[in-house]
This record gives structure tokens, C-alpha cells and sequence, in this order.
């Protein structure tokens, strides 16, 4: 976190992942939007420290990493349909 100011974070990481996941919850497209940008997921170099010392006993890196999957397939559905 600290080589990149930016950086959103495991926590916001997380809750932006259960948010992607919430079928009531209408804002995928801008989720996506969000994390991909220059302080998302993708500054994560997949330690697992998030996931090690979580407080919460929460799962983070699982999280990004598929925050990460997401994303990537959101991108190449924009190019497909554009």
C-alpha cells in the first residue's frame, strides 16, 4: 500500500467484492469501473498479509482476486461490444 497513495485497500477491496456479488445491488458496471482504475485491484501483488492479519477473519486476497477476474472479463465484453 504504501508504493501506491492511491491504492483503495484490502478492506475497500472486499466490501466493493461483496457489493459485485449482491444481486439486489443494481451498480456492477460502476464497481467494476471503480476498482479497475490506477488505485484497484490490480496494485495488488497478491501477498496474502490482508488475508493473514484481516481482524475480521475475512478472506481479502480471495477478493481481489476476483475483483481482478471480474474486471478482466468486464474489459474484454466492452471490446467485444464495442
Amino acid at each position: 500500500m504504501a508504493g501506491n497513495p492511491d491504492y483503495l485497500g484490502p478492506a475497500a477491496l472486499q466490501r466493493a467484492w461483496t457489493l459485485l456479488n449482491d444481486t439486489k445491488d443494481g451498480g456492477r458496471t460502476a464497481i467494476l469501473d471503480a476498482v479497475s482504475g490506477s488505485g484497484g485491484c490490480h496494485n495488488c501483488h497478491s501477498m496474502g498479509s490482508c488475508t493473514r492479519y484481516c481482524p475480521n477473519a475475512l478472506d481479502p486476497m480471495s477478493a481481489i482476486a476476483g475483483l481482478k477476474r471480474e474486471t478482466f472479463r468486464h474489459a474484454l465484453r466492452r471490446k467485444r461490444d464495442a
